[in-house]
């Protein structure tokens, strides 16, 4: 079996907006300090000939503040 690198990642953002002061959101949309990403990427190379290998990965991402999730797939030439 081909060998498929993981990684993992995380964001966060320290500030509050200051609602007091007309902001709604942070620059991220959240509403007070807090963890504004996480996921993981899955990623390996496909070979398609002898000298060509054609990179894929895959993300799924979610935004805990925002309560979204995304899929994301591509590729690279």
């Amino acid at each position: 079996m081909k060998e498929v690198s993981i990684d993992v990642f995380a964001g966060m953002v320290f500030d509050n907006p200051d609602i007091a002061k007309g902001e709604p959101a942070g620059f991220y949309g959240q509403e007070t300090a807090g963890l504004i990403n996480l996921g993981f990427t899955l990623s390996k190379e496909i070979k398609i000939t002898e000298s060509y290998s054609l990179p894929i990965f895959g993300s799924l991402i979610t935004n805990p503040e925002a309560e979204n999730i995304f899929m994301v797939f591509g590729i690279s030439f």
